[in-house]
């Protein structure tokens, strides 16, 4: 893999991926998604440009959407012991936009990596409106969504 990088004055640059970009993009996976998610340009940085690459492959987007469809499954359903909040009230009712970004995700062509992180993080982080009362799931999906189009 080569990256393309532009780190000043709009120049390019392209390197071959070093093995020590792919241990420190790994173990850095959460902070650069969410530079990623806050628009940080991948051009930027040798591993925002390898996060990216790995974030916006198929087999990551299609297990993205995979988790999208099955919380959007699971949104209706009772446990015993289970108490409804209101994060799994708002999961319910946006169903039909959870299965939505599910297949922007693995809808054939290229998808920007800031929308990508923005899922990520929305599956994974418990402080998000996903999984925590008080956020704007709408909103959160909306954003993703819309910062997966190129």
């Amino acid at each position: 893999m080569v990256l393309l990088l532009r780190p000043a004055h709009d120049a390019v640059l392209t390197r071959p991926v070093r093995r020590r970009d792919r241990i420190s993009t790994r173990l850095r996976a959460r902070r650069l998604d969410v530079e990623l998610a806050r628009g940080a340009q991948p051009e930027a940085d040798a591993a925002l440009a390898l996060r990216a690459a790995i974030l916006t492959t198929r087999r990551r987007r299609r297990s993205l959407a995979a988790a999208l469809e099955r919380i959007a499954a699971s949104a209706g359903e009772t446990r015993p012991g289970w108490h409804p909040s209101s994060a799994r009230a708002a999961v319910a009712e946006l169903k039909p936009e959870l299965v939505a970004l599910g297949r922007q995700l693995v809808a054939p062509g290229p998808v920007a990596a800031r929308g990508v992180a923005e899922v990520r993080l929305l599956l994974t982080d418990g402080a998000r409106p996903l999984h925590a009362a008080g956020g704007d799931l709408r909103s959160a999906l909306g954003d993703a969504a819309r910062h997966l189009e190129l």
